[in-house]
């Protein structure tokens, strides 16, 4: 079957066309380009190729996406040593594995599926893809969190702008009690990193609502119990 693909270059070049014969444990391919130049392909030399519907604006429409790949697998982050980001599910990747394909989350999508160079990867992020429950369950814990953080952020605004020592030491132990069964949940199912990332962003909210003081000085308290 015919595939429109977008191969692209770890230099940043790009080559529009379609192929009959890409595979992930084949070196190269063979593309004809939207000039009608015929081109063999390294996949070596590649950071990624981009299985497309179309090509946008050009009015080549191609096959449907399926609509349930995007529900399967694991979700996925690519970072490229480029700085691009790439989001999506993966059935097949192992850090071993110097091709693996990423599927797009969204079914709208005008990628198909995308095959990575894992060797173009500054790094790859995995992630379980949850259910409806379990997305739930983590809306629960985020809610939670923000919660703790905001009660927190009360007692610092009582306490004023000359919190003493004893006041902070004080506040952190009890938004410590309070934070830690609800991070050892999120830790075990979402991970470390996912965890730090929550509390930033819960913070950054805290900080419109509350304002800088009590952010900086909770934001302080948190790297005491989680960062160092």
């Amino acid at each position: 079957m015919k595939n429109l693909v977008i191969a692209k270059y770890h230099d940043g070049t790009m080559l529009r066309g379609h192929t009959l014969d890409i595979r992930p444990n084949k070196d190269e391919f063979h593309l004809t380009t939207l000039e009608g130049e015929q081109k063999w392909v390294y996949l070596r030399d590649l950071k990624s190729v981009f299985f497309v519907k179309e090509f946008q604006g050009g009015g080549q429409r191609h096959r449907e996406a399926d609509p349930q790949s995007h529900q399967h697998g694991r979700k996925i982050t690519v970072e490229f040593e480029d700085g691009e980001q790439l989001v999506g599910t993966s059935f097949e990747y192992r850090p071993n594995k110097d091709f693996f394909f990423v599927f797009p989350i969204n079914e709208n999508d005008n990628n198909e599926r995308i095959l990575v160079n894992r060797k173009a990867a500054r790094r790859v992020l995995l992630e379980k893809v949850l259910s409806d429950e379990e997305l739930a369950a983590k809306a629960h814990l985020e809610v939670q969190t923000y919660k703790r953080l905001y009660e927190a952020a009360l007692e610092i605004d009582h306490c004023g702008l000359q919190i003493g020592k004893d006041d902070a030491v004080r506040i952190g132990r009890g938004l410590k009690k309070a934070l830690e069964p609800i991070a050892q949940g999120y830790r075990v199912t979402h991970g470390e990193q996912a965890w730090i990332d929550l509390t930033e962003a819960k913070l950054q909210e805290i900080r419109l609502s509350m304002g800088d003081h009590c952010f900086t000085l909770l934001r302080k308290i948190l790297d005491v119990l989680y960062r160092h």
